[in-house]
């Protein structure tokens, strides 16, 4: 004997018709089922959209745009951008930011998957489309100048701010920023040089500045300092500093900024010579230890004159890395003399640039004999022993009164981040080496790129502090997004596919709500 069965899947009421037999081999009742149709809750009438003359029109990627427009609106991206830009421009703008941060492609695709995404086909610039509004965003000073203003005051108050600067390789074909310069990539290229503020906490970039490839990050410092205060208006905790930003001008300039700051010091200079003396014996002493970033390493604080100024220096001895470090430089020390040792040489500057060719640096740590035409090596013992004292160390100056010995160091490691979102700037989304034709082109294409890292730097902070951290890689991700699609019926209903277990913890780990029933009718 058959009954009705009714099952309601994602606000849609299925009725199938069923029926109970006896399974012979499993010895226990089953129950055969047919698919009857979709029931109207008004009506109560059941039809079958196939046998209606309805057929699947269109099938679209959903979960990419469901997640980007979610973390948009919660972030307050749309709404700045819509401020800034204007509600067209904004719109283009968003939806490449969201290719950018996705997708590890050209620029010029950009149609093809605007196209292939729901809620994105308003948006879908063809190449030259793009170019031009790349060429509108660059020339726009004001307005992109208002959306990073309006964007740090809402992610940039409190906390810290991490600074730092990272080269971009350029093959472009104008006089512009792109000037030739220590690359960070080893290119032989002309570059320009981006520097990116960015909230510790978060993880969200707050605003960036570009310089001239040729201009070293130690002379940036002054018009940062400019920037955070009168451009981008961030109150901000402290700013943590790399130590590429060491310099007597910088401290003097940071001291009269009233900005709060914390920054490493170069071990070769005399302020960190000094406090690693003084630290020697203390750093010794098991008492001495503490906990910083999960891990046990030895601490010295002591107040020191620097620019004019009180600060607070530290001193951070961790033993596994000197251990570490202590054994390269072991093994390097023994392999340059079984290669060089005996050989025979034309003088001790040749001897030497074997050493340096071997282990970069060596030659430094050794006294260069000629017995005979032949090399011989002795160990300086004094130059070994100042370069083994600087091992597993990190010195910190902090302009801060923290009472917590741990926190500098705390503090400093999670600048981190900076550099994963320079490698995704740089590996990932496709602005390693910019191909534009004009200034107006690379200041657009680099604003859009940065409202990407916006996006991507907010989907990795949380997965990484979700119960997916190290389960699940970021295209791993991106590609489980991209299972969830939606049908475009000929009758134009949309119906969304039913969402898989591991698309629910995705959502989860984002803090995206599942999407809701779609309603009728084509993006």
């Amino acid at each position: 004997m058959s009954f009705l069965v009714e099952q309601k899947i994602r606000g849609k009421v299925y009725v199938y018709e069923a029926e109970s037999y006896w399974d012979k081999e499993k010895k226990q009742p089953r129950q055969r089922r047919r698919y009857v149709g979709v029931k109207d809750m008004a009506t109560g009438e059941v039809s079958r959209p196939r046998e209606a003359g309805h057929h699947t029109k269109l099938c679209l990627d959903f979960g990419v745009g469901h997640c980007v427009r979610a973390l948009a609106g919660e972030l307050g991206l749309d709404k700045a951008l819509a401020k800034a830009l204007g509600g067209e421009d904004a719109a283009a703008a968003l939806a490449l930011a969201a290719y950018a941060a996705t997708e590890d492609k050209a620029l010029y695709l950009f149609q093809d998957w605007a196209e292939s995404n729901w809620g994105m086909g308003s948006a879908a610039l063809g190449s030259q489309d793009v170019s031009r509004l790349l060429e509108r965003l660059g020339a726009d000073d004001a307005s992109r100048g208002l959306f990073w203003k309006l964007w740090a005051r809402r992610h940039g108050a409190g906390g810290n701010v991490a600074f730092d600067i990272t080269s971009i390789s350029s093959h472009a074909n104008f006089q512009g920023f792109q000037e030739f310069g220590h690359n960070r990539d080893g290119e032989s290229l002309p570059q320009v040089n981006v520097g990116l503020a960015l909230n510790v906490g978060s993880g969200l970039p707050l605003g960036y500045r570009l310089y001239p490839g040729s201009v070293p990050d130690v002379a940036t410092l002054k018009g940062l300092l400019a920037y955070l205060k009168k451009d981008l208006m961030a109150d901000v905790d402290r700013l943590v500093l790399d130590r590429g930003f060491h310099s007597l001008k910088n401290l003097v300039d940071l001291n009269a900024s009233g900005i709060p700051f914390l920054m490493p010091v170069p071990l070769g200079t005399k302020v960190a010579a000094a406090l690693l003396k003084a630290s020697e014996r203390t750093l010794r002493r098991p008492s001495s230890a503490i906990l910083a970033g999960g891990r046990a390493v030895c601490h010295f604080s002591k107040a020191v004159n620097v620019a004019g100024a009180r600060l607070m220096g530290h001193v951070y001895l961790d033993r596994a890395r000197e251990a570490d470090e202590l054994a390269r430089l072991t093994r390097k020390l023994a392999l340059v003399e079984s290669e060089v040792n005996g050989k025979p040489y034309g003088d001790a500057a040749e001897v030497a640039e074997s050493v340096d060719r071997l282990a970069a640096g060596l030659s430094e740590l050794f006294a260069v004999e000629l017995k005979d035409g032949k090399a011989q090596l002795t160990r300086d013992l004094a130059a070994i022993d100042a370069r083994a004292g600087r091992f597993g160390r990190i010195a910190l100056l902090d302009s801060s009164k923290s009472e917590d010995a741990g926190k500098p160091l705390e503090d400093y490691l999670r600048r981190d981040s900076v550099e994963k979102v320079f490698d995704s700037l740089k590996n990932e989304m496709d602005s390693g080496r910019a191909r534009v034709h004009s200034q107006a082109a690379l200041e657009g294409r680099l604003f859009v790129f940065m409202l990407g890292l916006v996006l991507r730097s907010a989907m990795t902070t949380r997965l990484a502090r979700s119960e997916l951290d190290g389960k699940l890689s970021f295209p791993e991700v991106v590609s489980a997004l991209k299972r969830l699609r939606v049908s475009i019926q000929s009758d134009g209903v949309a119906r969304l596919m039913e969402v898989t277990k591991k698309q629910r913890r995705i959502f989860a780990a984002l803090g995206v709500a599942e999407p809701p029933e779609l309603p009728p009718g084509t993006p």
